[in-house]
């Protein structure tokens, strides 16, 4: 159990190395590097949409099914249910399923 969750902070560590947004200047010098819009991702990025983004998106699938069901009571009396199962269940979901791989932004 101590290898899993050590996994998965070693995972969740290296995933916030490829998402964490940056400053305009930085972004400036990250640009060639980063796929645009017409050009296809490197490999680089992804295999490490395939190893480690992909892999953790599916876990946030799960944890936002089970949210959003603990959360049903509540999200019923302020109607706010749509947006609970909006953003717990279906962002989740189009971020890990639709989007091409080696492409970090949301889709």
């Amino acid at each position: 159990m101590k290898r899993l969750v050590s996994a998965l902070l070693v995972a969740a560590l290296i995933c916030g190395v490829f998402s964490v947004q940056t400053g305009r200047a930085e972004e400036d010098m990250l640009s060639s590097t980063w796929p645009q819009e017409d050009q296809a991702p490197q490999g680089e990025w992804i295999l490490a949409d395939l190893l480690f983004v992909r892999p953790l998106g599916i876990a946030a699938c799960a944890v936002g099914f089970a949210g959003s069901v603990l959360s049903i009571p509540f999200a019923a009396m302020s109607n706010s249910d749509q947006d609970v199962s909006r953003r717990l269940i279906a962002e989740p979901f189009a971020y890990t399923f639709t989007r091409p791989l080696g492409r970090f932004d949301a889709p």
